[in-house]
């Protein structure tokens, strides 16, 4: 046994020499200042945790003090890594990661260590990983080049070119992570964000967690779904941005998990019974025959994604029965978005073209005990328990991913104009609203002794709630909210109208303007614009402003299988 004890003891000291008990005391102590300077520590935990052998215990104190060492050397390295200038090492190898040297490409192995004020060079091919040696990963996208600098209070990661993902590790108390271009600057403490600069500007998108951006002298923050770009980059989904992401499902989910709306509970499953979908055989106008073709309660022009709200679909207390309908049309019903006629959605991203043109005929059970909901109150996003089911069947028949975000875009914003908003006196139920016919002409029905005056006023009981009447230059509605006047207007506008009128409850309007196409001779045309007759008419009026909006974006759907 002794003379195992020597040997094991000759081995030690020829290849790993042993410092004295002195040196070795003054790296523990140098080691613990280290970490109780930086509060990582406390003195009363680990002041007795490292100790010394005394002479007497030869080969048991070598391996204790063997071991205090190397947890030494581990702790000097994690703790003071930046002082000894490694910054990262490569995490991918073979051709897909290059410093940077005098000029020329120089080829990274796997696990090399990358210093600071070094380039790093992504291949043509396919891009690389580093990590970092405070345990954030960067995944560099195939011709990206950043080099590594020492902040002061981190890291920098200097993107001069290409696409970078970074899984921020939690930082320690007053240190960042910066990645920085010639036009955004962008620091964390902890989370996962995309950084790309191109010769036409930059842009950061956050897929968990919060980033804090710096551009053109001003700061703000980014939560998940959120991006911020210089004017010249087009605005693109987070979850089209990290298509080249070798790790894209992983990102993916993430941003879904991370925008999902919170709830206080789980909330049981909805769900119809029994669901068919179909596609619509070829249509043609309802009542007619011929041609093949198949008579259908709601002959949709194939370039109309919307449908109409006079006819589709027919609920009733144990039936929903959608008969050509539209995915599209499905998914505003389900997730609450208006629908404008032959545009769709201005807060949908990410649909194929067949999403907004194939038809499909959905009948579905409705179970037992669940409110009665009507028409109305499904295109007015009101019937919570059938819009659950109506998403779960998108989801299982569909394939249905979505998710939310944040684009910044043009919009206009509805407020109370000077003096306003205008109300004029609420009319009893003795006329019907105006009604326009196919040809396009506004006409009064029988009996109505003056057309309806323009104007916005208070709904009351005993008013009129027939009809809404909205075609070109018209907009006529009774008992309408505000979101139903945006609605139209938007249509009208081209944009995105927000309500920041302040009024809330159901009110009677009517007002023309000049309208979008050429209408027959005779026809009675207003010639103000829509802006100004908002003004006019109502008290209010439309202010052009680019502001955040929340937008849906289709991460994945397919057409569904026949049952």
């Amino acid at each position: 046994m002794e003379r195992d004890r020597k040997s094991m003891d000759e081995i030690l000291k020829q290849h790993l020499p042993w410092p004295s008990q002195e040196a070795t005391e003054t790296n523990c102590n140098r080691v613990l200042d280290n970490l109780l300077s930086t509060g990582d520590l406390k003195q009363q935990n680990y002041a007795h945790s490292i100790f010394i052998p005394d002479s007497g215990r030869r080969w048991t104190g070598r391996l204790s003090a063997m071991a205090a060492t190397v947890l030494v050397v581990l702790i000097v390295v994690t703790v003071d890594w930046r002082s000894r200038g490694t910054f990262a090492h490569a995490e991918s190898g073979d051709g897909s990661l290059y410093r940077v040297v005098a000029g020329k490409d120089k080829a990274i192995a796997i696990g090399e260590s990358l210093q600071a004020a070094e380039t790093i060079r992504a291949s043509a091919g396919a891009g690389g990983t580093l990590a970092l040696a405070d345990g954030s990963r960067v995944e560099m996208r195939a011709r990206s080049e950043l080099s590594l600098e020492d902040a002061g209070d981190g890291v920098r990661l200097r993107l001069s070119n290409g696409g970078v993902i970074v899984n921020a590790a939690k930082q320690r108390s007053g240190q960042h992570l910066y990645v920085q271009t010639k036009d955004i600057t962008a620091s964390v403490v902890g989370t996962v964000f995309l950084v790309s600069a191109e010769e036409q500007g930059s842009r950061v998108a956050v897929i968990e967690g919060e980033v804090r951006v710096r551009q053109n002298g001003t700061e703000k923050n980014l939560g998940p779904g959120e991006q911020a770009a210089t004017k010249a980059v087009t605005w693109q989904p987070v979850s089209e941005e990290i298509v080249w992401s070798r790790s894209k499902e992983t990102h993916l989910a993430l941003l879904q998990q991370s925008t999902a709306a919170p709830t206080a509970g789980v909330e049981p499953r909805q769900a119809f019974e029994v669901v068919s979908v179909r596609p619509t055989a070829n249509s043609v106008a309802a009542g007619e025959r011929g041609g093949g073709g198949v008579r259908r309660r709601n002959p949709r022009p194939p370039e109309e994604p919307c449908g109409s709200e006079y006819s589709e679909p027919v609920i009733d207390p144990g039936r929903f029965d959608a008969s050509n309908t539209t995915a599209a049309a499905l998914f505003f019903w389900a997730y609450g978005v208006d629908c404008v006629l032959y545009r769709g959605s201005d807060r949908v991203f990410g649909s194929p073209d067949w999403f907004k043109s194939d038809g499909f005929d959905v009948l579905a059970v409705i179970p037992k005990g669940t409110p009665l909901y009507t028409r109305e109150q499904l295109w007015a996003h009101d019937a919570p328990q059938l819009q659950g089911m109506l998403q779960t069947m998108l989801v299982e028949r569909f394939q249905l991913a979505v998710h939310p975000e944040t684009k910044e875009m043009p919009v206009y914003v509805l407020t109370a104009a000077k003096g306003g908003p205008r109300f004029i006196a609420s009319r009893p139920a003795q006329r019907p609203a105006p009604v326009i016919t196919a040809s396009g002409r506004t006409v009064m029905p029988a009996g109505s002794a003056e057309p309806e005056p323009n104007g916005m006023s208070v709904w009351r009981e005993g008013n009129d709630t027939c009809c809404q009447s909205v075609g070109p230059g018209l907009i006529s509605g009774k008992k309408k909210s505000m979101a139903w006047l945006t609605k139209w207007v938007g249509r009208d506008t081209g944009r995105i109208v927000l309500d920041r009128s302040g009024l809330e409850g159901e009110f009677n309007f009517q007002f023309t303007f000049e309208p979008d196409r050429p209408m027959p001779p005779g026809f009675p045309v207003d010639t103000r614009s829509i802006f100004k007759a908002i003004e006019e008419d109502l008290g209010l009026k439309l202010e052009a402003k680019t502001e955040k909006v929340e937008v849906l974006v289709i991460d994945h759907v397919v057409r569904p299988s026949e049952n």
